[in-house]
């Protein structure tokens, strides 16, 4: 048996069918799809992908509870990276060199403490190896999954044979154009439904929404700005940015960056709230951990009859974890772009439904949750009642910020060599497919324009 099949038998006992290989020759892109960043000797990556559970993704479209969804991506993060370490422990008993990493939640330094560029990007290992291809969010589509999935890489320095790869446009002129489930899923609505950018991988321009600005995914994505444009709908976020309020923001004239660092500050349990997705994303813990119920419950065993005591015993649990002071346990507010892409557009168009119909997040006495139907029911009872937080949260809060600003602040000198060279690259092929696209148009028109006479 060749060593590709070896790895693909092994991940099927682990209970991964979602599973691709790419070999030296398809690492031409930006400097997130460099594996030597990882591990200095790599030639091949595998990369592969493990479904969240569709349940606790209903349960969080439909306002019925956050937590399933919460418990639920901590024990498939953790598991995709205990993936990772039993297919590298194989492959280096094969005497190949091999590692892997955690989620992309942790990012490489930049002066721009809010830039995302990961040590690897998982999305583009998961295109070069044939296991999924770009949807209009972005997010990487799989044929069996949709979006919704967690994804990570091992890297080796095994030169394997590469997989065949879907056409970068395979889900983006098709089942996208006829949902567009995700964009309607943003509140801020971070990205464009006609106008695309892209990412130049292989010689190949893998296309996905212009992004209107990163910084209105930061903000609904950290939960600082959750009321939808209609008014109709939240996600899971305690924040309104006032000047949104029935609108989509503009980027143009608008100082986004100060209306996130604003937001940022503002929102006093911001850094507890996320800071155990940061030491749960991106680091294995001891296998078996999160699945012992003992330690780490399911949302059946929280004890309490409402859900704003669940929700009290779940942050205490979590508290335990860490080893912070966590008022507010929902980490993971927002990221609907990704979960309501399912396996076809009508699972997709479903759960935007459950999403648009599941009302406004609001809060009353205690830190209970309410959902309301209708805006001004929902000002009415925020008016009342805002979230609080404990003293030592607000305390926390400072310490917590100041300590992950030092961690990503900065310059990372793999990014800034071929960062500027690949962007020329970019420009280069958008100037040259642009070029094909004209001449295409013209050679039509000149057909139609010389088919009478022929036709004479």
């Amino acid at each position: 048996m060749k060593v590709e099949q070896e790895i693909k038998q092994f991940m099927n006992d682990l209970g991964v069918d979602l599973v691709g290989i790419a070999g030296p020759g398809r690492f031409d892109g930006p400097p997130s799809l460099d594996p030597t960043y990882v591990l200095e000797s790599a030639r091949s990556i595998i990369s592969y992908a493990i479904p969240l559970d569709a349940q606790a993704a209903y349960d969080y479209l439909s306002k019925k509870s956050a937590i399933p969804h919460n418990i639920d991506q901590i024990r498939k993060m953790q598991r995709s990276m205990h993936v990772g370490l039993k297919l590298s422990r194989f492959l280096e008993g094969k005497g190949y060199k091999a590692g892997t990493i955690g989620c992309n939640i942790r990012y490489r330094r930049d002066p721009d403490i809010f830039s995302t560029n990961p040590r690897f990007s998982h999305r583009y290992g998961a295109y070069v190896t044939g296991i999924a291809a770009p949807g209009i969010s972005g997010n990487a589509v799989t044929e069996k999954y949709g979006a919704f999935v967690v994804l990570n890489t091992v890297f080796t320095d095994a030169i394997l044979e590469s997989d065949p790869i879907l056409d970068p446009r395979h889900f983006f002129d098709g089942r996208c154009q006829e949902c567009m489930a995700c964009r309607a899923s943003c509140p801020p609505k971070m990205y464009e439904a006609d106008e695309e950018e892209y990412a130049l991988i292989n010689g190949e321009l893998y296309p996905r929404g212009k992004k209107r600005s990163i910084d209105l995914c930061n903000v609904a994505c950290f939960g600082l700005h959750a009321l939808s444009s209609t008014k109709k709908w939240s996600s899971w976020g305690k924040t309104w940015q006032p000047d949104w309020v029935g609108k989509e923001p503009l980027p143009e004239g608008n100082n986004l960056r100060m209306t996130l660092i604003k937001a940022f500050l503002s929102v006093k349990d911001l850094a507890n709230r996320v800071q155990p997705l940061f030491d749960t994303y991106s680091k294995p813990w001891k296998e078996g951990f999160f699945e012992d119920k003992k330690n780490f419950p399911d949302y059946e065993d929280l004890p309490g009859e409402t859900e704003g005591r669940k929700l009290r015993a779940y942050a205490d649990n979590l508290e335990k974890i860490c080893g912070f002071h966590i008022d507010d346990p929902i980490g993971m507010t927002c990221a609907t772009c990704f979960m309501v892409c399912g396996q076809n557009p009508e699972e997709s168009i479903n759960r935007y439904s459950m999403l648009s119909q599941g009302g406004i997040v609001a809060y009353a006495p205690g830190n209970e949750l309410v959902i309301l139907d209708n805006y001004e029911d929902a000002v009415a009872q925020r008016a009342k009642y805002q979230y609080k937080n404990r003293a030592i949260v607000k305390l926390e809060f400072w310490w917590l910020q100041i300590r992950n600003t030092f961690k990503y602040i900065g310059f990372d000198v793999h990014t800034l060599k071929y960062k500027n060279k690949y962007k020329q690259r970019l420009i280069e092929a958008m100037a040259d497919e642009l070029s094909k696209e004209k001449q295409m148009k013209n050679k039509k028109k000149n057909e139609k324009r010389n088919a009478p006479r022929e036709a004479a």
